[in-house]
């Protein structure tokens, strides 16, 4: 009789053990175990499993530590959850991450059910642990009961830092340079060029300049007008025709035989000087970076022994005086001579 009734007993435990087993939730980390790299990111998924039993409610709570990870983001692609009565949210500065949410009729039945989807970004190395705590998982039987049996949390090994390798170029041998003789000079030819025909453009004008110099002599150009940048070009006029000359200076910063002189440019003038210029007639002219053009002066530039008029009268004009003095003594001797003359024979 006693062995029959333990034996009764007996059945009825299993049957209630093997009742509340098939009807136990768990909430779990996967993967449990993962790997990742200093400054990379690493990402776990939050996942309920329930067996035999419908489920229509979990919720609970994700713990780390947050030196050695700092959430990114919360995805809830995949989700088994239908409504959100709490919404995860990866906010940097947190180091717990609370989920609550809804499945909508008949609820869920299964393993490895995707509630979230969590990223880290690796912060340090070393081996730090995912916890799910404060869980609950809700049958969907009417009554909402809770069924949770326990979480199962997850490991991180954070390994170090990738360090890419720096591949150092090889050395590019230098070839030893063969001699090379120097090229014999070839004279540069004389460009031919022609002096602008256009009429002068509005404005644009070149207003003082030398009618005549000497050889020496700077020659300054001033004009008004005309849009940046403004070169002054200086023309030989008087071995082509009047219509065409030779440019015979060299360009400041182009080479050859075209010296266009670079004018100062302020306020809407401009101002230009060529020194060591040669004797002969020479065509002025001004050009700006709109093409357009002044109108084209000349200027006669004479010989180291050329004497203007106007120099002998400035420098010169003692000689002047004592050409006139030695004049008048030269007459009044010849006058009084003549005069002396006269009377010696009126005497006789």
């Amino acid at each position: 009789m006693f062995v029959r009734r333990m034996t009764k007993l007996f059945i009825v435990a299993c049957m209630v053990c093997m009742g509340l087993y098939a009807s136990a939730a768990t909430l779990s980390i996967s993967p449990a175990q993962k790997s990742t790299h200093v400054s990379q990111s690493v990402s776990v998924d939050i996942v309920v499993s329930s067996s035999d039993q419908a489920i229509n409610v979990v919720s609970g709570r994700v713990i780390f530590d947050r030196t050695y990870l700092r959430p990114v983001s919360a995805s809830k692609s995949g989700t088994i959850v239908k409504f959100w009565i709490q919404e995860p949210s990866a906010v940097s500065s947190a180091t717990i991450l609370s989920f609550e949410g809804v499945i909508l009729n008949p609820g869920y039945t299964g393993n490895r059910g995707q509630i979230i989807t969590l990223t880290f970004a690796a912060m340090k190395e070393g081996q730090t642990d995912i916890a799910v705590t404060d869980g609950a998982v809700l049958a969907n039987d009417g009554v909402g009961t809770n069924v949770f049996s326990g979480a199962k949390g997850g490991t991180i090994t954070i390994l170090p830092k990738i360090v890419e390798p720096t591949l150092e170029p090889l050395p590019i041998p230098v070839p030893t340079p063969t001699p090379v003789p120097p090229p014999t000079p070839i004279p540069a030819p004389v460009a031919v060029v022609e002096i602008p025909t256009q009429p002068a453009s509005r404005g644009f004008e070149i207003v003082d300049y030398p009618r005549e110099v000497r050889v020496g002599q700077p020659i300054t150009i001033d004009g008004r007008g005309g849009d940046k940048p403004i070169m002054v070009y200086a023309v030989r006029a008087d071995l082509g025709g009047p219509l065409s000359g030779t440019i015979v200076y060299k360009s400041l910063t182009e080479g050859g035989y075209d010296k266009r002189e670079e004018a100062s440019v302020s306020d809407q003038t401009f101002k230009a000087t060529f020194s060591n210029v040669s004797s002969g007639r020479y065509a002025f002219y001004a050009r700006d970076g709109g093409d357009n053009v002044t109108k084209v002066i000349f200027v006669d530039i004479k010989g180291s022994f050329w004497i203007s008029a106007g120099d002998f009268l400035e420098k010169w004009w003692w000689l002047w005086v004592f050409a006139v003095i030695l004049f008048i003594s030269v007459y009044s001797a010849w006058k009084l001579g003549q005069k002396n003359g006269i009377e010696s024979r009126l005497d006789q």
